[in-house]
């Protein structure tokens, strides 16, 4: 491997990394918008969209995707790690709850597995 394909994937792993830390600190600020006013939260709520619109445009032209899968039943072998499946041991019939971490997909599949608690259906 060349130098310059180490660092073109030193790179695409920070890239990845930040977009991940944008991802929480979006859901982390949307959340909080929650306690306030609707009209303060509403103004600030579209500067979040906003924000994650340009991340989601940004990170298209790089060829990577930030995939929420909330909601979509949960299946051993899925590009996510649930925290809580010690919780249900029995149960044949989980969803995704919440995802902690999103899956990062590129071009050539999945970057990086997103993290996630599950729930019964």
């Amino acid at each position: 491997m060349t130098s310059s394909c180490t660092k073109c994937e030193e790179s695409q792993d920070y890239l990845v990394s930040l977009a991940v830390e944008a991802w929480r600190l979006s859901r982390h600020f949307s959340r909080a918008l929650q306690d306030l006013d609707a009209g303060l939260a509403d103004r600030h709520m579209n500067r979040v969209r906003f924000f994650e619109r340009s991340l989601t445009n940004l990170l298209g032209k790089a060829g990577i995707q930030l995939a929420n899968l909330e909601g979509q039943p949960f299946e051993s072998g899925a590009a996510v790690t649930a925290l809580n499946l010690e919780d249900y041991p029995d149960s044949d019939s989980l969803v995704i709850d919440q995802m902690i971490e999103p899956v990062v997909l590129g071009t050539s599949g999945v970057l990086r597995a997103g993290t996630a608690t599950v729930k019964e259906s």
